[in-house]
């Protein structure tokens, strides 16, 4: 795997890395983190529907268990959602709309 990446005229080298170094707090109580995790404002999720069309795809980086994707689906036909944690990704509502989340280690 090459491990680095060319962003703005500069290469990185530490992709492989950040695997690596990600510090899962949430997996051993993933189904109940819904339960206790704030909900996003409205606006957050009007903003960027603003910069594209209805027909583009959403994407929810570290998506968790997925709200901020059902929020997105509201406003794009089609979301991404990814996440490092394969016990988040489990938990998730499903939606119609979102592809189902899956675990990701790149954002």
């Amino acid at each position: 795997m090459n491990s680095s990446l060319r962003v703005s005229g500069r290469t990185i080298d530490r992709i492989a890395t950040l695997s690596q170094t990600f510090h899962d707090h949430f997996s051993g109580v993933a189904s109940r983190y819904p339960d206790f995790r704030p909900r996003y404002p409205a606006a957050l999720f009007d903003y960027p529907a603003t910069l594209a069309s209805r027909s583009s795809v959403g994407w929810d980086c570290a998506c968790g268990t997925g709200q901020a994707a059902l929020d997105l689906a509201g406003r794009f036909d089609r979301v991404v959602a990814t996440d490092a944690s394969r016990e988040q990704t489990a938990s998730a509502t499903p939606h119609p709309k979102v592809d189902a989340p899956r675990p990701e280690v790149k954002c």
